[in-house]
């Protein structure tokens, strides 16, 4: 009897563990709407313009940590070629001690995007992973990044 009462102890032990566990994480979710629709200026091109171009985005900050999500529809590229511009929210990024933050993307021509903030410009730029644009017509481009504001 000794033996089943103190399984039966370490259970409820264990339940109300688990109990806590659960309670934290809850304290620990991302509230319901934190994140917040950005629509930023018109992306750009680093030669040439865009016949038409758009960009729908989101954003949320988490202290000095800013999280940029986004998709930019390319329907008419007119003369835009070179690497892909989109604005950032306001804020200035913090210097990474010379270098880039960088993120990640895709185009639906199924390739994969490199994307990069430089600390001193107001827009994120995006290439395909190879180095080549991925400026195109009729291309919707994902990007994401994370990096620090000032």
């Amino acid at each position: 009897m000794d033996k089943l009462m103190a399984t039966l102890l370490k259970m409820a032990k264990d339940i109300a563990d688990l109990r806590r566990d659960v309670d934290e994480l809850k304290r620990r979710e991302i509230p319901a709407g934190l994140w917040k629709a950005y629509t930023p200026a018109t992306p750009t091109a680093s030669s040439g313009t865009f016949t038409t171009v758009s960009a729908a985005c989101r954003t949320t900050t988490f202290g000095k940590i800013r999280v940029y999500s986004g998709l930019v529809y390319i329907e008419d590229k007119g003369t835009a070629a070179g690497t892909l511009r989109v604005p950032i929210p306001t804020g200035t990024p913090q210097s990474l001690s010379g270098g880039y933050w960088t993120g990640s993307g895709r185009s639906t021509v199924g390739k994969i995007c490199d994307v990069f903030l430089n600390p001193s410009n107001s827009y994120i730029e995006i290439l395909l992973y190879d180095g080549t644009t991925a400026i195109a017509s009729y291309v919707s481009i994902s990007f994401n990044i994370v990096y620090e504001i000032q």
